[in-house]
């Protein structure tokens, strides 16, 4: 959780949404419910929301805007600049390219495209350290 104090609790959401599900007359999540996840973006994490509250990782990415979710930077290592030089001297044929994308339970996606198979290495061990 962030620092300032959110004008909504999660606890106070996770409420008003037990209390639609107990007496819930249509399908889908009302407005009103999506608009109180929208406000507790800025104060935690989406994985934690979406467990509180028991939606899917779906339903949230659906109803929150990308923007809305904190962001997370990652430093990298000046050591990783070896992959970037080994890049631009490859020779790259179509046979041994490699497309990679992970995917995190927080909805973040990262895709890399037409890396040859050292270069695929040297980026994973870089990665794990």
């Amino acid at each position: 959780m962030k620092h300032t104090k959110p004008p909504i609790t999660l606890d106070k959401v996770k409420l008003a949404f037990n209390q639609w599900r107990a007496n819930k007359q249509g399908r889908y999540i009302p407005k009103a419910l999506w608009d109180q996840v929208d406000a507790l973006t800025a104060f935690y994490k989406p994985w934690l929301i979406r467990k509180a509250l028991g939606i899917s990782g779906s339903q949230y990415s659906n109803h929150i805007p990308r923007s809305k979710s904190p962001q997370t930077f990652v430093e990298v290592p000046v050591k990783s600049l070896a992959i970037k030089n080994h890049l631009r001297q490859s020779k790259l044929t179509q046979g041994s390219l490699a497309d990679i994308e992970i995917y995190r339970v927080d909805g973040s996606h990262l895709c890399i495209k037409y890396l040859d198979e050292y270069a695929v290495s040297n980026l994973i061990q870089t990665f794990l350290g």
